[in-house]
């Protein structure tokens, strides 16, 4: 009777990872963008000066206007997320002055007509400061969950928790406060030279903001960075950011665009008097600075 064979097994072959393509182009699309983004940015830049000249006309007004609607503002563990390269200067703004700045603050776009400024940003829990340092739905799960989409790695995150005094807040999910700021810009003009330039490139119609329902649309775009990193002039929150800043004003209280809870920016070089943000809890013991103030902000640069 012959010997039975062994049945042999085999390991099976691991599935393939299905490719992620994030965004594809051709090298024609590349020339076009090229080639439309220069007159672009003319037309963005004559359009930014113009409304900046007008802006500069009654700055006095407009500086009065802010500080009239900020109001002092107090919180208890509020969350500051970073990389983790980063932990042991948890409160340092340097990486608000990289690349073209934050939602409400200016870095390396023009130094010569876009002075940069830092922000320090801050979130009430740490979903909210996740998702807004990862730019994406830090609650969405998936195949390719926020982490993934940031390049980053869950362990290379890190957390503390913050609290705060502050003297001078500009609180924009309080839209009546910014109506006599609304009055100043609302009569705004374009000139028809630039209308002209924008129809002769197929931009849409032109307008000035009127509303504070208009602002408050413009400032929380979605897609603020365009303007910075295509057109090279400040997007609206950023020119918000940069009109607050020049006023004094501490910081700036907004709604995150993934669940509406809030966040803050706060501008360090405006920290006067009894100011501060803290860190708060167990702190490593590597931290030099605790304590972000009108004495510590320059080191924090």
């Amino acid at each position: 009777m012959a010997a039975r064979r062994k049945k042999k097994h085999r390991s099976k072959a691991p599935k393939p990872r299905p490719r992620v393509v994030i965004e594809s182009f051709t090298e024609a699309d590349a020339i076009r963008w090229s080639e439309a983004g220069e007159a672009g940015r003319r037309f963005q830049a004559l359009w930014s000066s113009d409304l900046a000249y007008q802006r500069s006309l009654i700055a006095d007004q407009i500086k009065a206007a802010l500080l009239g609607a900020a109001e002092p503002f107090k919180f208890e563990d509020w969350q500051r997320v970073g990389r983790y390269k980063f932990a042991l200067t948890p409160l340092s703004v340097a990486g608000s002055l990289k690349y073209v700045g934050g939602r409400f603050n200016i870095a390396d776009i023009d130094h010569t007509r876009f002075p940069p400024f830092p922000a320090l940003y801050l979130a009430l829990d740490r979903e909210t400061a996740m998702q807004e340092v990862l730019g994406q739905d830090a609650a969405a799960g998936g195949k390719m969950d926020a982490l993934d989409l940031a390049l980053a790695k869950p362990d290379a995150i890190f957390n503390v928790p913050v609290r705060a005094d502050l003297r001078s807040v500009l609180d924009l999910r309080k839209p009546d406060l910014l109506q006599p700021f609304v009055e100043l810009i609302k009569d705004f003009t374009i000139d028809e030279s630039i209308h002209a330039i924008a129809r002769a490139h197929g931009q849409p119609p032109l307008t000035v903001i009127r509303t504070t329902e208009e602002l408050l649309k413009s400032v929380f775009d979605e897609n603020w960075r365009r303007m910075p990193a295509q057109f090279g002039v400040p997007s609206s929150s950023q020119i918000i950011g940069q009109l607050a800043a020049d006023a004094g004003i501490e910081g700036i209280i907004f709604p995150s665009k993934f669940n509406a809870k809030p966040n803050i920016a706060v501008f360090p070089r405006n920290l006067t008097g009894g100011s501060f943000v803290e860190l708060t809890g167990a702190i490593p013991e590597g931290v030099k600075i605790r304590r972000l103030d009108a004495t510590t902000a320059g080191a924090l640069a």
